[in-house]
């Protein structure tokens, strides 16, 4: 499964694909240099509205989402990577990415 790493522009679009199922990563806080870092670390596919940060000779998978409409930005990466037949929804927290896990009702 593909996984991701967005920049700062893109906090709706990482809720989306969160509740698609797919693992987002998504901290307002980290600049250019930490995105690169934790892309090729953690294997992420690098998404922004940067062109100067997919520039950068260390990014090795990235795609400079073109749309600024969150609604249209999913339907552009669910495109661009073919992810139709993978969508899960709601396996992932929209706000922190974790796991969703099934709990008795007694819980």
């Amino acid at each position: 499964e593909p996984k991701f790493i967005l920049d700062v522009h893109l906090g709706k679009l990482a809720k989306q694909l969160r509740m698609i199922g797919f693992d987002t990563l998504y901290q307002n806080h980290l600049d250019d240099d930490e995105i690169i870092e934790i892309g090729l670390k953690e294997k992420r596919i690098i998404l922004t509205r940067d062109k100067g940060l997919l520039k950068n000779k260390k990014v090795t998978h990235g795609y400079w989402i073109r749309s600024s409409r969150p609604e249209e930005q999913l339907k552009e990466v669910v495109h661009r990577f073919d992810l139709q037949s993978r969508i899960r929804p709601f396996q992932r927290c929209m706000e922190c990415n974790g796991l969703i896990k099934s709990i008795d009702k007694k819980e």
